[in-house]
C-alpha cells in the first residue's frame, strides 16, 4: 500500500478534497484528516468536550460518529474534536482517530508523528506535517494501492496541496529551528497569523485555489507519497526472537548480576519481559523512562521477583532491543540519505534549469487554457473566426435541411447569423443548447424575422457549429500541451 499526504492551508480545501477522493472511489476507511481548530470553531459543532487536563495522559477525545463539521462528518468515520498538548484543539476525522485516542504513553504531539510514521512518513517529513497542523494548517492523508496513487495526487493537486519542502524553508528563514513536541500550542492569533503568512506566500508564488495547474506549477506534485513502516518498531521490523539477544543479555548477566549468587536462569525472565515490551507496539515511541511506571505495574502483577532486583536486566532487555533497530534502521538511513543527497544535489540544478524554461512554456500555454476554459465560445472571437467562415458549413446544411422547404439560403441566413450570435455571447459561454433555447426563442420572436419553429433547426446549428470548432481547436491545444507537460512532469517527479 501506499501513503498519498497533502498538507492545506484551510480547512474546507481539505474538506473539497475529501469530497473528491470518495466520489472518486477511494475507500473512505482509508482516508484521515487531522486540523487545527485553534478558535473552536469545528469542535462548537461536535456534541462533546475535552480538556489539556484528560489530554495529559494522551489524548482527549469526543469521538462522535456522525457528527457533520463542515461535512467531513457525513464523509468519514470517526469524527472527533481532540485537546493535544503542543498541538491545541485538532478536528480529527478516519483512522488516525483511533491512532492518536489509542496511542497510550507517548500520545500528545509525539501520537501524531507516531500515526504519521506509521503511515511511512519518513521522520524528518512528519515533523513537518505535524508543525503545518500546528500553525493552522489541515492534513489529509490516504492510503491506497500503487495503481490508483497517481489518481489520488493528481487529486489533492488539483486542490493546491502544499509544497512542504518550501513551506518549511519559509519558516526556517522566520527563525524556526524545528519541531519541539514539548513546546506549548499556538494561540487563536499566532494560528491566524500564520494562516495569513501562507495566504500571502500562495498568492506569492501566483497558487491559483482548487486548480491543477497551480499545483503543478512547480513542475512536481506537492502531494508526497510514501511507503512502509517506521523503523523503530524493534521486535516487528528487525527480524529476530529472544534467543538471539541471550548472549547480549549473559554478558550483561556476568557484568551486573553475577555476584549476586543467583543463576542467569533466575534472571532470564526479566531480561524476556524487557524484550517482549520492545515489540509491543504501545511502545513504539518510547523510551524506557516513560514507561518504566507501566512495565514496574505489569511486573509487580506478575509475582516474579521484587521490581528493585529485576528492573536493570528489564531494561537491558528492552534497550537492547531497540538500540538494534535503530542501528540497523540508522545504518540503511545513512546509506540512503547519502546516496539521495548526491543525487538530489545533481538533479536539482538540472531541475532549476529546466523548471523555468518548462514554466514559461507553461504559463503561456496555460494562460491560453484558463480562457478557453472561462470561454469556450470566444475562442471563435480570439482566433479571427468570422460569420463569413462558417458560410459553407451552413449553406451545407441549409441543402440538407431546408432546400426542399422552396425557400432561399437567404431565408434562412438570418437565423444561422442569429446562432452564431449567441454562441459568441459571454452570457452562454459555458452553456448547452438545452438550457439556453428558451431565452433564444423569446429573443427571436422580438425580432419578427419568422416562426420560431421554422427557424429554431438553423439557430441550433448556427450555435453548435461555433461551439463544436471552439471546442475541438480547445481539445487539440490541451492535449498538445498536457501530453508534453506531462512528459516534463513525470521525468522531474521521478527524479525529485
Amino acid at each position: 500500500m501506499k501513503t498519498v499526504v497533502g498538507l492545506y492551508d484551510d480547512f474546507e480545501t481539505a474538506q473539497n478534497v475529501v469530497s473528491d477522493l470518495v466520489n472518486a472511489g477511494f475507500d473512505r476507511a482509508n482516508i484521515s484528516v487531522l486540523a487545527n481548530d485553534a478558535e473552536g470553531r469545528h469542535s462548537s459543532a461536535i456534541n462533546t468536550t475535552t480538556t489539556d487536563d484528560t489530554a495529559s495522559s494522551g489524548a482527549a477525545s469526543g469521538a462522535a460518529g456522525g457528527a457533520v463539521v463542515g461535512g467531513i462528518g457525513g464523509l468519514l468515520l470517526g469524527l472527533g474534536a481532540l485537546a493535544i498538548p503542543g498541538l491545541g484543539p485538532i478536528i480529527a476525522a478516519g483512522p488516525i482517530v483511533a491512532a492518536l485516542t489509542g496511542a497510550g504513553i507517548g500520545a500528545a504531539a509525539g501520537g501524531v508523528l507516531g500515526a504519521l510514521t506509521d503511515l511511512g512518513v519518513p521522520d524528518e517529513e512528519a515533523e513537518y506535517y505535524t508543525e503545518g497542523v500546528r500553525r493552522g494548517g489541515t492534513l489529509v492523508t490516504l492510503k491506497t494501492t500503487e495503481d490508483l496513487m497517481e489518481r489520488a495526487i493528481d487529486i489533492m493537486d488539483n486542490h493546491g496541496a502544499v509544497d512542504i519542502q518550501d513551506r518549511v524553508e519559509n519558516w526556517k528563514q522566520s527563525g524556526w529551528n524545528g519541531f519541539n513536541p514539548n513546546e506549548q500550542h499556538y494561540t487563536p492569533d499566532q494560528v491566524n497569523q500564520f494562516r495569513e503568512q501562507h495566504r500571502s506566500l500562495s498568492s506569492t508564488a501566483g497558487a491559483v485555489a482548487g486548480s491543477a495547474a497551480a499545483s503543478a506549477a512547480s513542475g512536481l506534485s506537492r502531494a508526497r507519497t510514501y511507503v512502509g513502516q517506521k523503523a523503530g518498531q524493534a521486535a516487528a521490523t528487525v527480524e529476530n526472537s529472544f534467543d538471539k539477544f541471550q548472549d547480549a543479555y549473559r554478558t550483561h548477566y556476568n557484568t551486573k548480576f553475577a555476584n549476586t549468587g543467583r543463576t542467569y536462569e533466575t534472571y532470564q525472565p526479566a531480561y524476556k519481559y524487557g524484550y517482549e515490551l520492545a515489540g509491543d507496539k504501545r511502545y513504539t515511541n518510547s523510551e524506557w523512562p516513560s514507561i518504566e511506571a507501566d512495565a514496574r505495574r505489569d511486573w509487580d502483577s506478575r509475582g516474579q521477583g521484587p521490581w528493585e532486583d529485576f528492573k536493570d536486566a528489564i531494561q537491558e532487555g528492552y534497550q537492547n532491543v531497540k538500540s538494534g533497530a535503530k542501528e540497523l534502521y540508522q545504518d540503511t538511513k545513512d546509506v540512503v540519505r547519502e546516496g539521495y543527497q548526491d543525487t538530489k544535489e545533481v538533479v536539482r540544478e538540472g531541475y532549476q534549469d529546466t523548471k523555468e524554461v518548462v514554466r514559461e512554456g507553461y504559463q503561456d500555454t496555460k494562460d491560453t487554457l484558463r480562457r478557453t476554459d472561462a470561454n469556450l465560445s470566444g475562442i471563435a472571437a480570439t482566433t479571427g473566426t468570422t460569420f463569413e467562415k462558417y458560410q459553407p458549413v451552413f449553406k451545407s446544411h441549409y441543402e440538407k435541411q431546408f432546400a426542399s422547404s422552396g425557400r432561399g439560403f437567404d431565408t434562412y441566413q438570418p437565423a444561422y447569423k442569429y446562432g452564431f450570435d449567441l454562441a459568441n455571447n459571454q452570457k452562454y459561454a459555458s452553456s448547452e443548447w438545452p438550457s439556453i433555447e428558451a431565452d433564444a426563442r423569446r429573443d427571436w420572436e422580438t425580432r419578427g424575422q419568422g416562426p420560431w419553429e421554422d427557424f429554431k433547426d438553423a439557430v441550433k446549428e448556427g450555435y453548435h457549429n461555433v461551439k463544436s470548432g471552439a471546442k475541438e481547436l480547445y481539445n487539440d491545444t490541451k492535449d498538445v500541451a498536457r501530453e508534453g507537460y506531462q512528459d516534463t512532469k513525470d521525468t522531474l517527479r521521478r527524479n525529485l
